[in-house]
């Protein structure tokens, strides 16, 4: 899994590509403690390139989610595939995180 980071003003972007299972997710939790602690405003999760999410991502996702909101900071995650929604949507994390899905579908 690959993780890059960009900032605009007080939002930072962390575009994740690969794998949010047990591997990608502990990678994802060591580098996004970092990003929180520089969160001013924002952070938002660009998912394009997330073709599965786990448990154990979820559960990044959660945590990362609780953290800033209890610092007062917004979450969301963007451009999530059908696939990686279902998964949310079952878990019932659409009610509780700011999830925007993919806009087009690419043919697979």
């Amino acid at each position: 899994m690959q993780i890059a980071c960009d900032q605009q003003g007080e939002v930072y972007t962390v575009f994740i590509n690969g794998r949010l299972d047990s591997a990608g997710a502990g990678e994802l939790e060591i580098q996004i403690k970092d990003i929180i602690a520089g969160v001013k405003e924002k952070l938002v999760l660009d998912c394009s390139n997330v073709i599965f999410i786990s448990s154990s991502g979820l559960r990044v996702v959660l945590n990362c989610a609780k953290e800033l909101r209890t610092a007062g900071k917004q979450f969301q995650l963007i451009n999530v595939n059908t696939d990686v929604y279902k998964v949310f949507n079952l878990t019932g994390f659409t009610g509780i995180i700011n999830i925007s899905r993919r806009e087009k579908e690419s043919s697979q």
